[in-house]
């Protein structure tokens, strides 16, 4: 939703002629053909930008805007029911995803124009860093601070990055560090609810973003 809302906004200014149709959208994908993932059109589509940034203003696209509008009131109608589904069950829920993907696969065959894949290229970034960030954090409170073993922590919290009974579980347990998890758990969950705040944001899982990265 993050990045639909972007693409929306920046298709609004359409309508108060601050942006022309051609800098939102160049075409569509053919459902037929291979899909390239977000990053890599990105990749694409600021390389094309670099070749192109000495010739005159690009012509436009000539795409019909009736067909256009279309295309973008159905999105937002798409993007409106995926962050109702995330503020009523959030990220992870099956009814979510349902609507996520949805939105997705409206989404993914608008062929954007090149300016606008930098600013969602860089807020997945962002949102990887953010998500490194609280795991160094975790990592730290439980390896350096509770004395949990580095191979114990590699092997029980992926998976569990927005899991907050996870810290519980381990401090109610019979290891060693037990009791020393008990004493971080609420530094460890206020972690974790920054991770759950990002999916809220993004409309991603952690693992959706680092795969997205990959």
């Amino acid at each position: 939703p993050a990045a639909v809302d972007h693409l929306l906004a920046e298709y609004d200014l359409i309508e108060t002629e601050e942006r022309k149709l051609s800098d939102v959208l160049i075409g569509y994908l053919n459902p037929m053909d291979h899909v390239p993932s977000a990053l890599a059109q990105a990749e694409a589509a600021k390389n094309k930008e670099e070749d192109d940034e000495d010739e005159d203003e690009a012509e436009d696209t000539g795409l019909d805007p009736i067909e256009a509008k279309e295309r973008f009131d159905t999105l937002r109608q798409l993007n409106n029911k995926a962050k109702k589904a995330i503020n009523r069950y959030g990220v992870a829920h099956k009814s979510t995803q349902q609507h996520l993907s949805a939105l997705g696969e409206h989404f993914k065959f608008l062929k954007l124009a090149p300016r606008q894949f930098e600013p969602m290229a860089e807020a997945v970034r962002e949102a990887l860093s953010l998500i490194r960030a609280e795991e160094r954090t975790v990592m730290a409170l439980c390896i350096r601070q509770a004395k949990m073993p580095r191979t114990d922590f590699i092997g029980l919290f992926p998976g569990h990055e927005t899991d907050e009974s996870w810290a519980t579980g381990l401090a109610k347990g019979k290891e060693p560090y037990a009791a020393a998890i008990a004493v971080v758990e609420p530094d460890i969950q206020r972690s974790q609810r920054r991770l759950m705040q990002l999916e809220e944001k993004t409309g991603l899982t952690i693992s959706q973003i680092k795969d997205i990265n990959r």
